[in-house]
C-alpha cells in the first residue's frame, strides 16, 4: 500500500504515467474527488486476451454465453474452442477436420454447427464437448459461406453449392418444400424480427428478402436502391434497420425496414479508410454503434446514425489484413479474425458500466491499493485490484 500526502503528488504520478487523471478521478466537487472506473483506452487491443499460436486465417469467431469463444479457418486444426482469456480449451475435443472452416451457428442447448470451403464436404453439428453429432449430416457440393439458424431449430445454409440456399432438418437432412435459390450467390444471411430472412450476395442485385417459406417478398425488392456491385455482409440494427457491407459505392450503407434507402445514414458516414476495399465484416454492438472491418485490414466503428467515431480509432492497433469476422462479448469487447498477424485479437470496447463504489468524505489525503498492476501502451490498468479512498 502507498499513500501519497498531499493529494497533488498522487495527481503528478498518474500525470507522469500517462494515464490521464480522467481515467481515474471524476470532477472534484465540494464533497471531494469522486472515484470512476478505470478502464482501457476504447479501440486499445486487450492485451489480457492471449490466442493460442496460429498458422492460418481465422475466418469465423462466435462467442458461447459462458464467454468460450469458438473459432474457424485456414488454420492446422481449422476448429479450435477458445477460453474467455484465448487460452485453447482443452476439454473441446473437435473431430479432425478437412478443409477451411467459414461459417459457424451456435444453438441454444450448446451444439456448433460448423460449414466451409468445398473439401470441408458441406455441413456438419458438433455436441457441446466438440465432438461429432453422428446423428446430423448434410453433404454439399460447394463451399458453404453463411449459417443461420430458425428459431424451430431448422439450418439456413448459404454458399456456391447448387441452388446457393438450403434449409435443413434438425437432423441435416434436405428441406425439399424449401425453393433453391437463384441466380447468383449468397454470402450473408441475417434474420429480421418479423421472421424475414435477409440475404446479401452477388448476381441478384446484393440483397433479397424472403418469408419463412423461401419466397421472395417482392414489396421489399420494389424498395430497393441499386447496388452497383456485390454485398457482402448483412446485419439488422435493434430499431429494425439493415446494414449492408461490400464492393458497393459507399461500402456501407443502411435501408429502411422495408427496403428503402436511409439517405441521412449515408449523408453521416465518414469517408472510411482503404479506398476501394470492400467491407466484409459488419457487427452492430448493444449500444447501436456498428463496426466494420474490410479486406485492407481497417477497422471501423460508426455510430447508430452513421456519424464518426473517432474515440475508437484513436487507439485501435495497427491491424494490416484482412478482417473477416467480428464478433463482440456480453462485456462490449471486440473479437476480430482475419488474415492479419497473430489471426486473431480482442479489442476494448465500451461495455457493461459498474457504478464506483464511493469512499467516505474525508480531507487531504488519498490511499491506493494497487495489487498486481499491469501498465499497457495506451495508459490501460489490467489485471489490477484497486481501490480509490479518501482519508480523514
Amino acid at each position: 500500500m502507498v499513500r501519497f500526502r498531499p493529494i497533488e503528488a498522487v495527481l503528478a504520478a498518474v500525470a507522469a504515467s500517462g494515464l490521464g487523471v480522467g481515467s481515474i478521478l471524476g470532477a472534484p466537487s465540494a464533497m471531494g474527488w469522486t472515484p470512476r472506473v478505470l478502464t482501457p483506452p476504447d479501440g486499445s487491443q486487450d492485451s489480457s486476451f492471449v490466442p493460442p499460436v496460429l498458422d492460418g486465417e481465422v475466418h469465423a469467431v462466435a462467442i458461447q454465453p459462458d464467454g468460450r469463444i469458438v473459432i474457424g479457418g485456414a488454420f492446422s486444426a481449422h476448429l479450435e474452442r477458445l477460453l474467455p482469456n484465448g487460452g485453447l480449451d482443452t476439454s473441446f475435443a473437435a473431430p479432425s477436420v478437412t478443409g477451411e472452416v467459414d461459417a459457424l451457428a451456435l444453438e441454444p442447448n450448446g451444439t456448433i454447427v460448423v460449414g466451409g470451403s468445398e473439401s470441408f464436404y458441406g455441413v456438419q453439428r458438433l455436441n457441446a464437448d466438440g465432438s461429432r453429432d453422428t446423428g446430423f449430416s448434410a453433404v454439399l457440393n460447394g463451399a458453404v459461406r453463411a449459417l443461420a439458424l430458425q428459431g424451430d431449430g431448422k439450418v439456413l445454409v448459404a454458399g456456391t453449392f447448387t441452388g446457393g440456399l438450403a434449409r435443413l432438418g434438425t437432423d441435416g437432412s434436405f428441406d425439399v418444400s424449401f425453393p433453391p435459390f437463384s441466380p447468383g450467390y449468397v454470402s450473408g444471411i441475417a434474420w429480421q424480427g418479423d421472421g424475414h430472412v435477409l440475404l446479401a450476395g452477388q448476381g441478384f442485385g446484393g440483397i433479397r428478402r424472403s418469408g419463412a417459406d423461401g419466397t421472395t417478398d417482392t414489396s421489399f425488392a420494389n424498395n430497393l436502391p441499386t447496388f452497383d456491385d456485390a454485398i457482402d455482409a448483412v446485419a439488422v440494427q435493434p430499431d429494425g434497420k439493415i446494414l449492408v457491407g461490400g464492393q458497393i459505392s459507399h461500402r456501407v450503407e443502411r435501408l429502411e425496414p422495408d427496403g428503402s434507402l436511409d439517405a441521412t445514414f449515408v449523408a453521416n458516414l465518414p469517408a472510411l479508410p482503404g479506398s476501394g476495399s470492400p467491407e466484409h465484416a459488419l457487427c452492430v454492438l448493444a449500444n447501436g454503434d456498428i463496426v466494420v472491418g474490410d479486406d485492407s485490414g481497417n477497422l471501423n466503428r460508426v455510430h447508430a446514425d452513421g456519424t464518426a467515431d473517432p474515440a475508437f480509432a484513436a487507439h485501435l492497433p495497427v491491424i494490416g489484413g484482412s478482417v473477416d469476422s467480428i464478433a463482440v462479448q456480453a462485456d462490449g469487447k471486440i473479437v476480430v479474425g482475419g488474415s492479419f498477424s497473430g489471426y486473431l485479437l480482442r479489442l476494448n470496447s465500451a461495455g457493461p458500466v459498474h457504478p464506483p463504489v464511493l469512499p467516505p468524505t474525508g480531507t487531504d489525503s488519498l490511499e491506493l491499493s494497487l495489487l498486481g498492476l499491469t501498465l499497457i501502451g495506451a495508459g490501460a490498468l489490467v489485471g489490477a485490484s484497486r481501490r480509490l479512498a479518501r482519508r480523514s
